[in-house]
């Protein structure tokens, strides 16, 4: 069997700050020679047939987690250093490339002790700025309209975020420089979509691919997280620190996980508790703004050049405890 998703002999990518060793191809920057062993092993397995659990999500344990896709198989994320993928031959390996960047990956990094937000991100003069939204609201289309504009895009789709003790600030580190993007956000950003790509087998969306990556093994602190939303005029509203606490717990990555597969939050409590124990730990640091846009995408320029003005006049720098 032969897929261009696979890689017979694994490479190694830099991932979230990682060293991802990775049977399946991922559109992340390549270490040409790893030093040491890697910091993530993802492995995929093939079988004839299996039986699939009804359940979508599956907790084992406190550090083992296991999505149930149907058809695709099974995919177990454990103690955050090993995503096992059982599938079979059938199954375009493409699908489980963006899974695995996607919801395994989220897992993974919220094993590792990460705050995961359900978000994109891109660097403004240095410094991380995330967009944090429910699904349709335009967090990746947002990131492309500054990434057309010059900006490296960080993330797609989910952020994760560090705390460094040393400069006492949140920190995150560049993912993958691709975005998935409805091909009329495509159009508003590129213009057309010649040479475009849909992000996998069946799917609508197309992948925005960045012309360079400069930079991306390396952390940036986080200057802002914008929580986007839909108004008359493109405006920015500071949060209350309660009002914080609540709504970055709704935009975690733990708890999108649960809303997209019907999964009660029960089954990832031992997630949740963390995430709650790392805003609580980071609520001195955290710099969460409502960030109201007006609709359209014809209003993307206008909005990309507002939230640069933001962060430029210093309005978004993160507060010192």
């Amino acid at each position: 069997m032969s897929s261009p998703f696979i890689d017979r002999t694994p490479d190694v990518y830099a991932l979230d700050g990682l060293t991802v060793q990775s049977s399946i191809r991922l559109p992340a920057p390549r270490i040409p020679d790893p030093a040491a062993h890697p910091d993530v092993m993802i492995d995929v397995a093939y079988a004839p047939e299996f039986a699939l659990n009804d359940d979508p999500v599956i907790e084992i344990g406190g550090d083992t987690l296991t999505f149930n896709w149907v058809p695709m198989g099974y995919c177990t994320v454990s103690g955050g250093a090993r995503i096992d993928i059982l599938t079979t031959p059938e199954i375009d390996l493409s699908v489980w490339m963006d899974a695995t960047l996607n919801d395994a990956m989220g897992v993974l990094l919220s094993q590792r002790g990460a705050l995961v937000l359900h978000a994109s991100a891109v660097a403004v003069d240095g410094q991380a700025v995330i967009f944090a939204a429910e699904s349709g609201f335009g967090k990746s289309t947002t990131a492309a309209a500054l990434s057309a504009r010059g900006h490296q895009v960080l993330s797609d789709d989910k952020a994760a975020l560090h705390f460094d003790p040393h400069t006492q600030r949140l920190i995150m580190y560049p993912t993958v420089s691709r975005l998935k993007l409805l091909p009329e956000s495509y159009r508003a950003v590129a213009g057309d979509e010649t040479g475009a790509e849909p992000v996998h087998a069946g799917s609508r969306k197309l992948a925005y691919t960045e012309a360079s990556a400069a930079g991306a093994f390396d952390a940036l602190p986080v200057a802002a997280i914008y929580l986007l939303r839909y108004g008359d005029s493109n405006t920015v509203e500071m949060l209350s620190p309660g009002e914080t606490i609540v709504q970055i717990s709704a935009h975690a990555y733990m708890t999108h996980v649960c809303e997209s597969y019907g999964t009660p939050l029960g089954v990832v409590q031992s997630y949740l508790r963390r995430d709650i124990e790392f805003i609580a730990r980071a609520l001195p640091y955290l710099n969460v703004r409502r960030l109201k846009r007006r609709q359209g995408l014809d209003q993307l320029a206008d909005l990309a050049e507002f939230i640069e003005h933001d962060v430029r006049a210093g309005i978004a720098t993160p507060p010192t405890p």
